[in-house]
């Protein structure tokens, strides 16, 4: 059995341009390491917090104001601490046996391109992972594996829920039909064989693989934003850290269109 948690970053709405990109990103593992993994993040945790209950969360780390708030204030830590904290994790996460998938969305350009047809980032992002994952699958001959989305509320300017609409449009992927081509009845020709019939939501307050996966989205999603690429020698710094978990073409060693996409192309 494999598990993929997944987090979200940036607004999911189409006419939301306050963020133009939005991105899922997933962390994919074994679930056989799934108490090790667990250990080594709670043991750094306890090193600088001294409790493993605190929770992980990128912005938290990047804005000063919530650093402090979340992290300095109540832990009694200074910002030298923190920075080697963040460092340790960094190096923990690259070296523990998981890899990043993501799919990033450019909400101005998708309006560019696809003039007649408005689809919410959301579903775009989530079937373009799904595509990755179903790849992914299949490459290392999977067979079980376990979906897990940070829990999430808030509707779309319909009046949908987000998650029912998450929900939705899993099942009907995996029947294979897909909102992105020109009818429902049309088949997107992937395999979803190997994907769950459902997906799960937890907390991520509670859920370590939850706040990896909530790292990995940031920095990917940075990644796309300043460089429009996941390969080359220019890397957003906290995409640097975790490019060696990204999911890359077995033939060629490229991480683009392959374990990350921005879309459009």
């Amino acid at each position: 059995m494999h598990a993929l948690y997944i987090d979200d970053t940036g607004t999911k709405e189409a006419g939301d341009l306050s963020s133009d990109l939005f991105a899922y990103s997933g962390i994919l593992f074994n679930c056989d390491n799934s108490v090790a993994i667990r250990t080594l993040v709670s043991t750094l945790k306890q090193k600088y917090f001294k409790t493993d209950s605190v929770e992980l969360k990128s912005r938290w780390f990047r804005m000063p104001d919530l650093r402090s708030e979340k992290y300095l204030l109540p832990y009694s830590l200074s910002e030298q601490s923190f920075e080697k904290f963040s460092s340790e994790l960094f190096q923990l996460i690259i070296k523990i046996p998981i890899h990043c998938l993501t799919a990033v969305v450019s909400k101005t350009k998708m309006k560019q391109t696809y003039k007649k047809v408005v689809f919410d980032a959301s579903p775009v992002a989530y079937e373009l992972l799904l595509q990755r994952v179903a790849n992914y699958l299949t490459q290392y001959s999977i067979s079980q594996l376990r979906i897990v989305f940070d829990d999430m509320s808030g509707k779309n300017p319909n009046g949908s829920e987000w998650k029912t609409l998450l929900l939705k449009q899993h099942r009907q992927l995996k029947c294979g039909k897909s909102p992105l081509y020109r009818t429902w009845t049309s088949r997107s020709g992937m395999d979803y064989s190997r994907i769950p019939e459902d997906i799960e939501f937890d907390d991520s307050a509670l859920n370590t693989f939850l706040q990896l996966a909530d790292l990995c989205a940031y920095n990917t999603m940075r990644q796309a934003r300043d460089y429009g690429t996941f390969d080359g020698n220019q890397m957003y710094m906290g995409y640097r850290w975790i490019y060696s978990i990204m999911h890359k073409d077995p033939k060629i060693g490229k991480v683009n269109n392959y374990g990350a996409l921005l879309f459009p192309l």
